[in-house]
């Protein structure tokens, strides 16, 4: 299962969390089952990627600030997740939380899409730049 890939550091460890929470939640919380099966795949379909960036970025001592603002937005979708089961009969609230469902599979789309994106630019232009000081020494020799 999923859950069994997300153990670790920052990242990892809050989706996993998240992951954990919305499987839990998603046999209470019947009016969200479509949000929350949308969410449960995009977190299992990210899973193994957000395990590999965090070896990388550990490997190579890159910032962790760089991931701060996802682990805060996902720990608040944690708490979302976890109301959701609380949420009977009030239509407002259903609403409420079935918007803020959504957004938060937004968000997580949004950080693979854009902010994963800058990332990798960023990563390419190291190596760019890396292979060109080799092969300056190279031709030294």
């Amino acid at each position: 299962m999923a859950t069994d890939l997300l153990v670790g550091p920052a990242v990892e460890a809050v989706f996993g969390e998240l992951l954990r929470a919305v499987l839990k939640e998603a046999g209470k919380a019947k009016y969200f089952k479509p949000q929350l099966e949308q969410l449960q795949s995009t977190l299992e379909n990210n899973a193994s990627v957000i395990q590999q960036i965090e070896k990388y970025n550990e490997k190579l001592d890159y910032p962790k600030c760089e991931t701060q603002l996802m682990i805060e937005k996902i720990k608040e979708g944690e708490q979302i997740v976890r109301r959701c089961s609380t949420v009977k009969w009030n239509i407002i609230k259903k609403i409420y939380y079935a918007r803020k469902l959504i957004k938060m599979n937004s968000l997580i789309d949004r950080f693979f899409q854009v902010d994963m994106q800058a990332q990798q630019t960023r990563d390419n232009k190291g190596n760019s730049a890396g292979y060109e000081r080799s092969e300056k020494v190279v031709h030294r020799m």
